[in-house]
């Protein structure tokens, strides 16, 4: 629970910053990714010592598949040129190593498609067009919020 009110907290200043300045504050990711660093390492330690230290490859393990959607969402922002931003790519790994990753995809679906749904009623209704950049963190946000809350 404590990594997804974290998550929630920091998703939460992301996604003003992002919406107010279009922008992904490094330094603020490096505080996020660093607590969560140390949670997960006391985690590991707990879980060595009470299961026994050969199940820590477990742990390591899991933590590189959860940063593995971030990854994809970070090969994707190179081959489109940023047309999703470097700073949701590095977010999402960070959420993902906070999450796991089942929960990372579950919060990627929600905010695919909640994304998706505001993009076609701001195209319809505000004729918006396809250059038109929307803040994709509040879907993150949105996301990690359902999550929690168990929708």
């Amino acid at each position: 629970m404590y990594f997804k009110i974290l998550s929630l907290l920091m998703l939460g200043f992301c996604s003003y910053t992002d919406i107010r300045y279009r922008k992904i504050y490094m330094k603020a990711l490096l505080l996020y990714g660093g607590l969560l660093l140390g949670g997960r390492v006391t985690d590991a330690l707990i879980y060595g010592i009470t299961n026994g230290i050969s199940d820590i490859d477990k742990v390591v393990q899991e933590g590189f598949l959860s940063a593995l959607p971030g990854c994809v969402c970070l090969l994707f922002s190179c081959i489109s040129k940023q047309a999703f931003g470097y700073g949701d790519s590095f977010l999402i790994i960070v959420c993902g190593l906070a999450l796991g990753f089942m929960t990372v995809i579950q919060v990627l679906l929600f905010a695919f498609l909640f994304s998706g749904l505001s993009a076609l009623v701001l195209s319809i209704v505000m004729k918006k067009g396809r250059k038109y950049e929307m803040a994709f963190v509040p879907y993150l946000f949105l996301g990690v919020l359902l999550i929690t809350v168990g929708v």
